[in-house]
């Protein structure tokens, strides 16, 4: 139940439509695409539904309500627990159960939460991952806008980094993933490890990352009817709450931007129905261009997030694909 209470949680955040899915035109969300499962078509059509929320007072709201919704410390969420760890100042938490018995490997992960809400502490995407790929997990409870703006979260994830590294893991045997705002997080964080020269990791797996700040990709407008998730919402603003007075085109806020070159093998995952879809396309393109080991994978009628519906078998397929890749490239 909690893992279903934080979906619809987490998914509020960043549903910012003007009408209801019954109030508005028959073409403001096309019914979900047939050859989708059923479990996938029902959560499509019932998120739909929900109301707005305008972005600048939905992200307290949504943080109050997740209040009490995260795994504690000590106590039991399927067969994973989280243990608490400071990591250089930023507070952490392993995640970790029985079937994660790698103990040369690590995966480093980044929620989601449209860069202003989130827990990591909400572990039902990160474990599922790590119990594929046979890896702990650290998931890092990286800095919040818009109190703590860019910069912030994305220094406190490099941290975590940086502290695996003083741990003994080796750089080529930790692996980056992240979900939406995670994964530019964790693509951005690539930008900022090369400026600083900090060793990269062996492998980055995105989930519907949200990697353009600059919303100047096609799908924001091409998609927008179709999106269950993001509908007609004000991204600009909202991404004004995460970079503020800072030049969004800046690599490290926008990480396509960047040099690119020397990134190690990527898998960016996304739906073909979120307006974000052209974020990972765009870095795809400008990545192979680097001569970056670029995996893209856009699932057909899939929508922003899809990776997080709990009774959908694609978004579990999806997790076991980066799972996958993980283990694929994490050799040493």
């Amino acid at each position: 139940m909690k893992n279903i209470v934080f979906i619809g949680l987490i998914s509020i955040s960043i549903i910012f439509a003007k009408q209801t899915y019954a109030e508005s035109k028959t073409d403001y969300h096309p019914p979900p695409a047939s050859h989708l499962s059923e479990q996938t078509k029902a959560f499509m059509i019932k998120f739909a539904k929900g109301p707005g929320m305008d972005p600048g007072k939905g992200y307290k709201m949504l943080r109050k309500m997740l209040l009490g919704r995260a795994t504690q410390p000590g106590e039991k969420f399927l067969d994973g627990e989280v243990t608490a760890v400071n990591t250089d100042g930023v507070q952490s938490y392993w995640i970790s159960s029985p079937k994660q018995n790698d103990k040369k490997h690590v995966i480093l992960f980044m929620h989601g939460g449209a860069y202003v809400a989130g827990d990591s502490r909400i572990i039902a995407i990160p474990l599922e991952l790590g119990k594929g790929a046979g890896m702990k997990v650290l998931s890092v409870n990286y800095a919040l806008a818009p109190e703590n703006q860019w910069p912030a979260g994305l220094n406190d994830s490099l941290k975590a980094h940086q502290w695996l590294i003083k741990q003994g893991y080796k750089p080529s045997n930790i692996a980056w993933a992240g979900l939406s705002s995670g994964g530019g997080l964790a693509l951005a964080m690539a930008n900022l490890a090369k400026e600083k020269n900090i060793p990269l990791p062996g492998a980055i797996f995105t989930m519907s990352a949200w990697a353009d700040l600059t919303l100047t990709g096609d799908s924001y407008e091409t998609i927008k009817a179709s999106d269950h998730m993001m509908g007609h919402g004000d991204m600009g603003k909202l991404a004004k709450l995460y970079y503020g007075d800072a030049d969004p085109r800046d690599p490290t806020i926008t990480p396509l931007y960047g040099d690119l070159k020397g990134l190690p093998p990527t898998l960016l995952s996304a739906g073909s129905r979120e307006r974000i879809v052209s974020d990972s396309i765009r870095w795809a393109r400008t990545a192979r261009a680097a001569g970056v080991d670029v995996t893209l994978d856009i699932w057909d009628g899939q929508m922003h997030g899809f990776h997080i519906i709990p009774t959908s078998p694609e978004a579990r397929q999806a997790v076991q694909y980066g799972a996958d890749f993980i283990k694929k490239h994490l050799t040493d």
